[in-house]
């Protein structure tokens, strides 16, 4: 959160992204996509150096979507209990995780 406030001031200050980037030792990349999310927000920028920490982060940072749920990893998790059981049988590996077309390689 500090890189993106010193961003904001460096702005505040009139400073071109280029220049924000070699003083701040980040990519000019870093600076322009920081700066595009913030006027993307349509506040001043003022008005966002007075926000708290929390409140700036709400702001920049929206739901990433890897914290989505899968549908695999949904699927996975009702399988687990019957992978268990499958697992607690006499003579049982964990071939029988292997799609049977995969298992045919592994017999000799």
């Amino acid at each position: 959160m500090l890189q993106i406030r010193r961003i904001l001031q460096q702005r505040l200050n009139g400073k071109s992204n280029r220049d924000i980037a070699k003083e701040l030792h980040i990519s000019r990349d870093t600076v322009n996509e920081y700066v595009k999310q913030l006027t993307q927000l349509g506040k001043a920028i003022g008005e966002l150096l007075h926000l708290n920490d929390q409140e700036l982060s709400s702001q920049i940072y929206k739901e990433h979507p890897s914290t989505l749920t899968d549908w695999r990893y949904t699927d996975l998790q009702q399988r687990i209990p019957s992978f268990c059981d499958e697992l607690k049988k006499p003579h049982a590996t964990r071939m029988i995780f292997i799609a049977p077309e995969t298992a045919q390689a592994f017999l000799y």
